[in-house]
């Protein structure tokens, strides 16, 4: 059980639209709740151009598995060939997914076995509409 005051870490895999949108309602909206711990792209200047727009420090990395293992949960904004991937990678470190790329888990059961393996969980937005992405 987190104690009070405890700021839940956030690390955000994909610094287009979807991904910058969502570390700024952080930022702005969910300061006392979260932190952003951790930034990837694979485009690392998307990364670095977030965190210089946020103004927060030393969260952008190269090492994607390094910002997994320091956050709390992970925010998956990738939708690419490889999201189901960096998923399975998320989960096995016992960290808890929201999945925006819903269409690339569809085909994937198992990430939701090993969810339930690791005691975590991969969170689907409520606005999402499976298959459409």
């Amino acid at each position: 059980m987190k104690t009070p005051g405890y700021r839940v870490k956030i690390c955000i895999i994909g610094c287009g639209a979807i991904g910058s949108r969502m570390a700024q309602a952080i930022t702005k909206e969910f300061r006392k709740d979260c932190k952003i711990t951790g930034l990837y792209d694979i485009d690392f200047s998307k990364a670095q151009a977030l965190q210089r727009k946020l103004k927060i420090k030393s969260v952008a990395s190269t090492d994607l598995e390094k910002l997994i293992y320091q956050c709390d949960v992970v925010i998956e904004a990738v939708n690419a060939d490889n999201t189901a991937k960096i998923i399975r990678q998320a989960l096995e470190a016992q960290k808890s997914v929201l999945a925006m790329s819903v269409g690339k888990i569809l085909n994937e059961p198992n990430l939701f076995k090993i969810a339930r393996r690791n005691k975590c969980y991969i969170l689907l937005p409520s606005g999402a509409i499976a298959g459409v992405d």
